[in-house]
């Protein structure tokens, strides 16, 4: 048995025979001795085993029912392999299968010979439910198929009397019941964000799912698919559903979203929401805890792990960590919570306590599986391999209570030596401060010392590099410039941080779905007597300039096009329509007639792009009356439902009384009908579209916004959406989204847009009044 490592900068733990400590003196020993005898025995604490079995790569393992043993999945690039193991891992069945891609088993708790096990995988794209029948080898036998990878996981399964047994399973595609025949038994459409197994009754799932921007919380029947409950919450994005490990108390529930961060408390026997906490940001794990009701957000900010507790309020603390990489997975059980990194794993009581850290290997899609409750040994599995933890009592755990008072000590001398050093320092940050170059309060700000160690480092600087927090300050500066689209400044700050060579350039990058343009400017920073002290690099965001500049040029040369190309296309038209008049009086064939009628079509496009283009370069001309806003809307959308497919719905609402706008209400109607055709192309022609126009009257504004259900796009085409002629769309012109930037921003207003690939895609027109 290994001992498992201790903290950092602690004396190692007593051994109650070897009588070690960190202190040579046998006295020292006598007392620590003597206290852990009189406040008798501490918390539990974790050791890591050496087995034989232990020590081979396992695979992503499943028990088997009545303990006979385990399932195992092992997932290679060539093959997967599936097998059969003994109680202690001994292979008894394997066998290889190409291209099957398993995402997970599940089978009844029955004997082998009449148990039911299912397996879910996503070979060549598509959802697959195998039937898995263990014998003389492993036999699979597919009984389900869905196009797509909707499906990731399986929920359970049941054996009603009246029917045959239902798998159920889950993923973005919704929630659905298979027979083992291939039935469906029902389909819950929608996407799923987390599911949760009900306490109060064996075939009950509370699961979360989103329609666009809302969210609900519902109670579905996974034997008949019938819904108890559901009903909308506050907030869309990420979710996650626990349960607090409390036993014999009324059962708790925790649901989150991210967008924006918040949570909800809900009694799970009615279905009640509590009291509902918003939080800076979503966690990146969350975990149960032992007391009822009570639950854990667990943040990777090194260099400390917070936790935010919440029971009846939330509360911040740091977490006890002994590692300096982030950890990669939580894994939690009634009893522990372990927080799983690249070679280490830290242990937790259900308390948050730490009890130690363990050697692991990390993973993508670890677990924790128990294998003797008796003794309480566990077994730590991932892709990269296993490590056996059992649980043993410490009585020297006590002596971790009075960590807190000598860390308080330490940072009482750290203190002292930073007072020594203070005055030196004051005079450093002083002839920094003569040397800066007052400037624009939205100006990036980047201060290192001589060797490139960043001093300051401000927040407008920290958004255009991509950083968050403070980890970037007191570490050299190319660990701010890490970020692959830094690469040309970094080279620049190479050399000005080695040969003190000023430097002045622009980069293009994208940062929050937006394309920027940014000027840097790099110096030295020089002392009282000449000497170089450190270097200070400004970031100044000129996107703007640039694009004003760009877009003035492009509508003079669009409008110049427009109006050259416009007489030409009147002639074209009118001899195609005279064409087609002489040869209806000549009889003449419908291949001619057909070529006639092909230039005409083709004229009146040419003609829709030039009254684009002139409209591009008329905005600056708007003429201003008093409009009510909500009675164009309304006449615009009655009109467009007749180019609206039967497919999809056009609906309008407003809120709010006062809707009168000074403002052009030709040019208006042309960049809300823009946004709706937009709307309609990304639907296309599939049952179920939406298109929602509301109304937001302001004391101070306008806000007209148009959301749709199609497609959406991605984080690179809303970097490029305004930028003229650029369009995914076939045939499309790129100009449309420019018409609408243009029209609102001659206006004085903004336009705002939110996206999501498979959501659906929300235009937000802001006119101040």
């Amino acid at each position: 048995m290994v001992q498992d490592q201790q903290r950092d900068n602690i004396p190692e733990r007593i051994s109650l025979l070897g009588l070690t400590v960190a202190s040579p003196s046998f006295l020292v020993q006598l007392v620590i001795v003597f206290l852990a005898s009189v406040v008798g025995p501490g918390p539990l604490h974790v050791n890591a085993q050496e087995k034989s079995a232990l020590n081979e790569r396992l695979p992503e393992l499943y028990r088997l029912p009545n303990g006979e043993g385990w399932f195992g999945i092992e997932r290679t690039p060539s093959a997967d392999r599936l097998m059969v193991l003994d109680t202690l891992f001994g292979t008894e069945l394997q066998t290889l299968w190409r291209d099957l891609v398993p995402i997970d088993f599940r089978t009844t708790e029955r004997g082998r010979e009449d148990s039911i096990a299912v397996m879910l995988a996503h070979p060549g794209g598509s959802s697959l439910l195998y039937r898995v029948r263990i014998g003389e080898t492993i036999l699979l036998e597919p009984i389900w198929e869905n196009r797509g990878k909707g499906f990731d996981r399986i929920v359970g399964i049941f054996l009603p009397f009246s029917s045959n047994p239902v798998v159920a399973l889950a993923g973005d595609s919704g929630i659905a019941g298979i027979q083992l025949d291939g039935t469906e038994a029902y389909i819950h459409k929608g996407l799923i964000r987390a599911t949760l197994p009900s306490s109060k009754k064996a075939s009950y799932l509370h699961f979360l799912e989103s329609f666009g921007d809302r969210s609900f919380f519902g109670t579905i029947n996974l034997i008949d698919g019938s819904i108890i409950s559901n009903k909308q919450v506050d907030g869309s994005g990420h979710g996650l559903l626990l349960r607090s490990e409390s036993d014999g108390a009324p059962q708790t529930l925790l649901l989150g979203l991210s967008d924006p961060p918040s949570f909800y408390r809900i009694r799970e026997s009615s279905n009640g929401f509590q009291v509902q906490h918003s939080v800076d940001r979503f966690p990146d794990a969350a975990v149960g805890l032992d007391k009822p009701g009570s639950f854990a957000l667990i943040y990777n900010a090194l260099p400390s792990i917070m936790a935010l507790r919440i029971d009846k309020k939330a509360s911040l603390s740091p977490l006890y960590y002994p590692l300096s990489t982030p950890f990669q997975s939580v894994v939690s059980n009634k009893d522990y919570v372990i927080l799983v990194c690249k070679d280490s794993a830290v242990v937790y009581n259900k308390e948050l306590d730490y009890l130690c850290r363990v050697p692991a290997v990390g993973g993508i899609r670890v677990r924790l599986l128990r294998l003797d409750s008796s003794d309480q040994s566990y077994l730590l599995i991932s892709e990269n391999g296993s490590v056996g933890i059992k649980i043993t009592p410490d009585p020297w755990g006590w002596f971790y209570t009075v960590q807190t008072e000598l860390l308080t000590g330490l940072g009482v001398l750290l203190l002292l030596l930073v007072l020594l050093f203070f005055f030196r320092r004051y005079h450093l940050m002083r002839a920094m401060y003569m040397n800066l170059v007052s400037g624009s309060e939205a100006a990036g700000l980047i201060i290192t010392s001589r060797n490139g160690k960043v001093i300051t480092l401000n927040s407008t600087a920290r958004r255009y590099l991509g950083i968050e927090g403070t980890t970037a300050v007191k570490r050299h500066l190319n660990f701010a410039l890490a970020d692959k689209q830094m690469v040309p400044i970094a080279e620049r700050c190479r050399r000005l941080l080695q040969y003190s060579e000023p430097f002045q350039t622009e980069l293009n990058l994208t940062r929050e779905k937006t394309a920027l343009t940014l000027h840097f400017i790099g110096r030295p920073l020089y002392g009282r007597y000449g000497a170089t002290k450190g270097f200070i690099i400004t970031i100044d965001d000129i996107t703007r300039v640039i694009e004003q500049d760009r877009l003035v040029n492009w509508a003079s040369v669009a409008h110049h096009i427009a109006h050259e190309m416009k007489t030409p296309l009147g002639v074209v038209r009118t001899s195609a329509e005279s064409l087609r008049y002489e040869l209806a009086g000549l009889n003449a064939s419908g291949k001619t007639f057909s070529i006639a009628g092909r230039i005409m079509r083709q004229s009146v496009r040419l003609k829709g792009i030039v009254d684009d283009l002139l409209t591009v370069a008329r905005t600056e001309e708007l003429k201003h009356v008093d409009v009510d806003v909500s009675l164009l809307l309304s006449s615009l959308v009655d009109d467009m439902q007749e180019f609206i497919p039967g497919t999809t719905q056009l609906l309008f609402n407003q809120e709010g009384n006062d809707f009168r706008l000074e403002c052009d209400p030709d040019q208006l109607t042309i960049a809300v009908r823009n946004v709706i055709d937009n709307a309609q192309q990304a639907i296309g022609e599939r049952e179920g579209g939406k298109i929602e126009v509301a109304l937001e009257g302001l004391n101070d504004s306008i806000n007209l916004i148009i959301t749709d259900n199609g497609i959406g796009m991605s984080k690179e085409t809303l970097a490029r959406l305004f930028q003229p002629y650029y369009t995914e769309k076939e045939g499309g012109s790129g100009i449309g989204t420019v018409i609408i930037q243009k029209v609102i921003e001659g206006h004085g207003g903004k336009v705002g847009v939110e996206s999501e690939v498979g959501v659906g895609t929300t235009f937000k027109l802001s006119l101040p009044r």
